[in-house]
């Protein structure tokens, strides 16, 4: 069985300096007070604004200067209902005499390598575990499955078992487009405990 390290984006989170603003006219430009953009961020990688406005993502798809960029899509999509938000939220900071949101720069991870390997096990009839967090010591001889092991809804307080990310079925998929004959199984398995808050308490 092969146990994929994969690293998140977001675990690699880093304090942005200075601080964000809007444009008025486009809420896919961003404008820095005391920023160094150009040394700070690149194309794909990724802006996250703060709790008090959802935490947002947005994608930097051009660094024009080192207080102005722009983003492939307004932060939260194209709902527009985050940039209201925001706005809301930088007239309240302006108000206040601060100059704008902090944010954080979320570094772009290639994960090539990753897929490259998980389709070569697959492919040659391994068997792939993905732990979100912890690791779980197990023995397997099915071939060709991509076991999904979670403790079950992600915490100990809830019986049921959370969505599979998407990055589940891009391992799969991408494994069967390679190898029309290969057939790939999903099985997530979780875990439940007796005494959920009891140290070392029975698990099925």
């Amino acid at each position: 069985m092969l146990l994929v390290p994969v690293v998140r984006a977001a675990d690699e989170a880093k304090p942005g300096i200075g601080y964000i603003t809007l444009s008025e006219s486009d809420p896919c430009l961003v404008q820095g007070h005391n920023t160094q953009f150009t040394k700070d961020l690149g194309p794909r990688m990724q802006i996250m604004l703060p709790k008090s406005v959802g935490a947002p993502l947005a994608e930097v798809v051009e660094v024009i200067s080192d207080t102005e960029l722009r983003l492939k899509k307004e932060f939260g999509g194209d709902s527009g209902k985050c940039t209201m938000r925001i706005r809301e939220k930088l007239s309240e900071l302006l108000a206040q005499g601060k100059p704008g949101l902090e944010y954080k720069r979320i570094p772009h991870i290639d994960q090539q390598e990753m897929y490259h390997h998980v389709y070569q096990c697959l492919t040659e009839g391994g068997c792939i575990g993905i732990f979100p967090e912890g690791s779980i010591p197990m023995s397997l001889t099915a071939s060709n499955l991509l076991l999904i092991i979670t403790n079950v809804g992600g915490s100990h307080d809830r019986a049921d078992l959370l969505p599979l990310k998407a990055g589940v079925s891009l391992m799969a998929l991408g494994a069967m487009a390679n190898h029309p004959n290969l057939k790939v199984q999903i099985v997530p398995v979780g875990l439940s405990y007796f005494h959920p808050h009891r140290f070392r308490s029975r698990v099925v």
